[in-house]
């Protein structure tokens, strides 16, 4: 909170030094409060004070940060981007009461955030002597201020811009927002863009991890499901975010923010499978298979829907069937990728929906979260009356949490689609146990056929799971 803060000499490839082209103004914003925070919609001027008053009067917690870049992005061992700018961007968070007045001054500037304790809570914030970059709210603006946004992004004043929606915000550097904004003409300004990023990057998703919340979709197969088995559905009321800049792992990294070396591209398979890891269950794959394997079910449903709905062709991940049928006439898998532990599911789900027990067979995944929710909601002491309902009725609690994948898969994948994957395990040799058959035969279901689907290419599956080849 020192009054004199210097500008750093270079801050790399984060932003310019000189701001002397911009003029600080003071700006009113009126915020909803929702987890874990929103973007103030205003700039700290690197080496300028910034003093920020709440005026509302609600008691509700609020503090105040500059950026949201992670500290691991700034990678100082890399030996061809190492060290590229300051590491530690994202300030300290200061809390600030209602009434309360602080002054902050940063050396490096950046967006400014404000972190909530709560969701739904309406708070003002005076801001003085701040910058005003490229800057698009759902909230606020509508589609009469997409040129005037566009224009401030392509006039090139700020290194950074933002778009918020209520559910989704990308913090992203200007050239990559530009490109996210060109890449797709159904989504070239803000206000064209909200719309598909809340259907698909955000409702779709959240279907079929298995929640309920705000701009999420009821699903009937997923909600009645819940229902008649008096399963609880969970709310989401985050805000995920995305910095577009670089990344603090990999290519890209998981989390809330999660971040990438790429431009935001709503369908893009990265950007969906990095908030995929953020609900992907280590239980949906079989034993021996790679973590990935769980990762992607998130990409590639969002995609089909974005096929069927809207007619948008964006291609799905190639899936070796062919190389599982090879491992089905060998009885000797090539190797557990985690593209082979997907195709097993997607064949799971292509069986449920040819049987016509599931609608749509990717409505697997968010049942098997809604029932493994379930049970880690079931108290100790409450497990003998619930684990029927459950689906394990021969188990103890400490049992199914120790079973094995392949044990748990079969039961629960069985229980939540009312029919019998014995057969499908078999035709595998995925290895079981007895006690686990023996509870799936308690079921009575009627069992899968014993026989293995083909789809016309490696990627067809994303454009419907029914109708391949059927094989064996």
């Amino acid at each position: 909170r020192r009054n004199y803060n210097p500008v750093s000499a270079d801050l790399g490839n984060f932003s310019r030094t000189d701001f002397s082209h911009i003029t600080a103004t003071n700006k009113t914003v009126n915020v909803v409060s929702r987890r874990p925070f929103k973007p103030a919609g205003v700039y700290a001027l690197p080496g300028q004070s910034v003093t920020i008053t709440r005026t509302d009067s609600d008691t509700a917690s609020a503090s105040i940060f500059i950026n949201s870049l992670r500290s691991a992005s700034t990678d100082l061992m890399n030996e061809n981007s190492g060290y590229n700018r300051p590491k530690f961007l994202r300030s300290q968070s200061i809390g600030l009461a209602a009434g309360e007045s602080t002054t902050i001054t940063s050396p490096y500037g950046g967006p400014i955030q404000i972190e909530f304790s709560d969701t739904g809570t309406i708070m003002t914030f005076e801001f003085s002597n701040v910058g005003q970059h490229p800057f698009w709210d759902e909230s606020i603006n509508t589609d009469a201020d997409d040129a005037a946004f566009i224009a401030k992004l392509n006039g090139d004043s700020y290194d950074w811009a933002e778009i918020a929606t209520n559910n989704f915000t990308l913090h992203s550097t200007t050239d990559k927002m530009k490109t996210t904004l060109t890449n797709n003409s159904r989504w070239d300004t803000p206000s064209k863009f909200v719309p598909f990023v809340t259907k698909y990057h955000h409702n779709y998703h959240k279907v079929l991890a298995g929640y309920q919340g705000d701009n999420i979709d009821n699903e009937a197969e997923i909600h009645t499901f819940a229902t008649t088995k008096g399963f609880t559905i969970p709310v989401y009321d985050s805000v995920q975010h995305m910095n577009a800049d670089q990344p603090s792992c990999g290519y890209g990294c998981s989390g809330n923010p999660y971040d990438a070396g790429w431009e935001f591209e709503i369908l893009g398979h990265g950007d969906l499978h990095e908030v995929g890891h953020n609900f992907e269950s280590g239980r949906f794959k079989f034993d021996g298979f790679e973590a990935h394997s769980t990762t992607n079910f998130y990409s590639y449903y969002v995609k089909s829907r974005a096929n069927d709905e809207d007619a948008i062709a964006y291609s799905c991940q190639t899936i070796p069937f062919d190389t599982l049928l090879n491992d089905v006439k060998t009885t000797a898998p090539a190797a557990l990728s985690f593209k082979q532990g997907v195709g097993l599911v997607i064949e799971m789900m292509m069986h449920a929906e040819e049987r016509g027990k599931l609608t749509n067979g990717w409505h697997l995944i968010p049942r098997l979260h809604l029932l493994e929710l379930a049970f880690k909601n079931t108290a100790d002491a409450d497990w003998d009356t619930a684990k029927t309902n459950l689906g394990f009725s021969g188990f103890t609690k400490s049992a199914v949490k120790n079973m094995t994948n392949n044990d748990w898969l079969l039961i629960a994948a069985s229980y939540v689609t009312e029919l019998d994957y014995r057969l499908f395990f078999d035709l595998f040799e995925i290895n079981y146990t007895t006690e686990a058959g023996a509870q799936v035969a308690t079921f009575g279901f009627d069992p899968v056929e014993q026989a293995y689907y083909i789809p016309a290419d490696s990627s067809k599956y994303c454009d419907t799971l029914t109708g391949h080849t059927k094989t064996l």
